[in-house]
């Protein structure tokens, strides 16, 4: 069975890989410019528009799998997870992008795995509603760049502009130690400093789990759909247990795809002579049953 399909024709230079990671360290975020075809981007972003009203028909249906979309959209941001199921063909070729592999590797300098992956597209909402407040993606947070735990990679698929929900981060806010999303002196209220990540359709940005975020508000009611890929080192439990995906999408990933998803992190079972978490690579079966049982 073929593997899915590799993105070629990828725009950007190693000079542009090191200003992106010296950027994260120095400010919490980080952009590169014009990475993917804007071709490829708009097939994508019209792909995610059918998810959507497939997953708005459901909404209307009341479906549990559906509740958290639902509270997302009242709060400005329409969020649909594991696109890379509903469409392998289309999602799974990105969560391994060279140029975000590149990135992470030398931020981690460790194994790391996928903890999920949505689409995601400020919502322009009612008055009696609420934006989510600003927040932060990490567990814990602390100030020393060597203890970043995770990453959000934004593959942009229309453009961002301060009109249609660009996202808004907080410069160095992920050197303060803050979880701002639980901080009582935070509550109910917006802290100054926030710039916008104005980026056009093809770029990609990122920001580390502990920068403090917030979906932009969407006052022209245009498109803005984004790729949300999170990242974090190999121990962290993720949000997602991707080896639960089956033997199709199985038999279509490549090494590096299958460590993403956690099949080389997965815990021993009681009857495996593993003693260790991590595998390699090379020892993974072929054989999606013994795979995951291993």
């Amino acid at each position: 069975m073929k593997k899915f399909k590799k993105l070629n024709n990828l725009n950007y230079t190693n000079d542009d890989i090191m200003k992106v990671v010296n950027d994260i360290h120095e400010s919490g975020y980080g952009k590169l410019k014009s990475v993917l075809p804007k071709t490829l981007c708009e097939n994508l972003a019209n792909a995610a528009d059918d998810i959507e009203k497939t997953k708005l028909k459901l909404t209307k249906q009341k479906d549990l799998i559906t509740k958290t979309l639902s509270k997302s959209i009242k709060n400005g941001q329409t969020f649909i997870r594991n696109v890379i199921l509903d469409k392998p063909e289309l999602f799974m070729p990105l969560i391994d992008l060279k140029p975000i592999m590149l990135v992470l590797e030398r931020i981690f300098k460790d194994i790391f795995i996928l903890d999920g992956l949505g689409i995601s597209k400020s919502q322009k909402i009612e008055r009696k509603f609420t934006r989510t407040p600003p927040h932060v993606d990490s567990h814990i947070v602390s100030p020393r760049k060597s203890h970043i735990l995770d990453i959000v990679a934004c593959i942009c698929l229309d453009d961002f502009t301060k009109y249609n929900g660009a996202t808004k981060v907080w410069p160095k806010s992920h050197r303060s130690g803050v979880l701002i999303h639980k901080d009582p002196k935070y509550k109910n209220k917006i802290p100054l400093g926030a710039i916008d990540l104005l980026c056009s359709k093809g770029d990609i940005f990122f920001f580390t789990g502990q920068t403090w975020h917030q979906i932009g508000e969407n006052k022209n009611n245009k498109r803005r759909w984004g790729v949300l890929s999170h990242y974090k080192r190999w121990w962290i439990k993720p949000s997602i247990d991707y080896t639960r995906c089956g033997k199709n999408i199985f038999k279509k990933l490549n090494d590096t795809q299958k460590i993403l998803l956690g099949f080389t992190s997965r815990t021993p079972s009681p009857t495996s002579g593993r003693l260790k978490t991590i595998l390699d690579i090379s020892k993974l079966s072929d054989d999606y049953d013994k795979a995951i049982t291993s």
